[in-house]
């Protein structure tokens, strides 16, 4: 008994030996040039704030592409104003017609939008 315990504390020992010498293994987002290139891209965005005004103070009723202050064609943005409803619609829809009515198989394809 005292042999396995005393092989089981040197296996121990070895684990805790290497893993100080792996290297730090850090998050893909901190690693300096992730942060560098996150910084260049929170002064952009500073920056054109700056030149055209905050985008979430305008008053008109189009919906606008933040870097070029072009208008997005309408049938677009009335669908990113509706996208809940659609998606709820589709959802209750799914519902009703596999679970509930059983007339589509759960394998049938959703559409895509």
């Amino acid at each position: 008994m005292a042999r396995v315990v005393n092989e089981f504390e040197i296996s121990q020992e070895r684990i805790k030996q290497e893993q100080t010498k792996r290297p730090d293994i850090k998050h893909h987002a901190k690693v300096e040039s992730k942060q560098n290139s996150f910084v260049k891209q929170v002064q952009a965005m500073t920056n054109t704030f700056e030149e055209m005004g905050n985008p979430f103070l305008e008053e008109c009723d189009d919906l606008l592409v933040l870097g070029t202050r072009d208008i997005a064609d309408p049938k677009f943005a009335n669908t990113i104003r509706n996208i809940e409803h659609i998606g709820k619609n589709q959802y209750y829809e799914y519902i009703r017609d596999r679970l509930d009515n059983r007339t589509k198989p759960l394998s049938d394809p959703i559409k895509q939008n």
